[in-house]
């Protein structure tokens, strides 16, 4: 459309409106919105979605992978060792604190907690490290050395490899009983550490393999320390009721209430989610079901 037609037609919707409407009701200042079936007005930036954490994980090349995993547990590039159940662990406290909250602040020697588990950091210390397999003093001298007993060895090699690659390997569901790589492991260690992208990735597996056999055990058990797995185990069990109350995993939790902490709260919260207009319930086993 020329400029010239525009005008035109721009004059012609005024005049129609002015002719609708009794001037003296229009405010003194009128805008018309206009609408172009075409701009030419130079191309418009446009904003693609961001790549999800995996997809970022498999675009790093696999010898930057292996190069990077390579310098993990490696003494002669090390300034930290991590003493774990009897075995040493080797790590650069430079790549930790880029990579983790929980470690920049334990290696200036402050303190923190982490927002949901309310774990204390406990400070480094400087020392001359020794091998503990064949008590022979190290020729290198770690700026660091930390005493880790609250996790097993393997979950917590497999947390720093993934603060060195981004890259993590959770175990399969059959095989967890003789692991310590399942999701509910990593999301642990990753919730103490301050370490989000692993503990959105564990979260996700987590929640990827519930079923209902195991969500009472799982919600009772577990999920209840944590608020943000509590929430969607939660909803899981309450959409999903009428057949968890069925499972072996829900009477055996009510015939053995005192094993589970927050028994009480949690069927009270999940009867207040089935039956809102009641508010709170006294807990007890749900009544039989009628044979039809």
């Amino acid at each position: 459309m020329s400029a010239d037609r525009y005008d035109k037609c721009i004059k012609k919707n005024i005049c129609e409106l002015m002719a609708f409407y009794n001037k003296s009701s229009l405010p003194e200042h009128v805008l018309f919105g206009v609408e172009f079936d075409r701009a030419e007005m130079g191309l418009v930036s446009q904003k693609w979605p961001l790549p999800s954490n995996q997809q970022l994980s498999e675009s790093i090349p696999q010898d930057l992978v292996k190069a990077w995993e390579g310098q993990l547990n490696n003494p002669a590039t090390s300034d930290c060792q991590f003493n774990v159940q009897g075995q040493i662990i080797y790590a650069n406290s430079a790549i930790l604190c880029a990579r983790s909250k929980y470690f920049e602040l334990v290696f200036r020697g402050q303190w923190l907690e982490s927002d949901i588990t309310k774990q204390e950091i406990l400070q480094s210390s400087t020392k001359d490290q020794k091998d503990y397999n064949n008590n022979s003093v190290i020729s290198q001298r770690c700026n660091h050395v930390i005493d880790v007993t609250d996790f097993h060895h393997q979950t917590f090699l497999e947390m720093l490899r993934f603060l060195y690659t981004n890259k993590v390997t959770f175990v399969e569901k059959k095989d967890e009983q003789n692991s310590q790589l399942t999701p509910l492991d990593l999301f642990r260690i990753a919730d103490k550490y301050l370490i989000d992208d692993l503990r959105q990735h564990a979260k996700s597996e987590i929640f990827k393999d519930l079923n209902v056999n195991d969500a009472a055990e799982f919600l009772f058990g577990t999920a209840w320390k944590y608020p943000e797995l509590k929430e969607q185990a939660m909803k899981y069990v309450v959409l999903n009721f009428v057949t968890v109350r069925q499972t072996s995993g829900f009477k055996n939790i009510l015939a053995d209430p005192s094993s589970y902490p927050a028994y009480t709260d949690l069927l009270n919260e999940i009867l207040a989610e089935l039956f809102p207009a009641t508010g709170s319930v006294n807990t007890g086993k749900p009544a039989k079901e009628e044979n039809a």
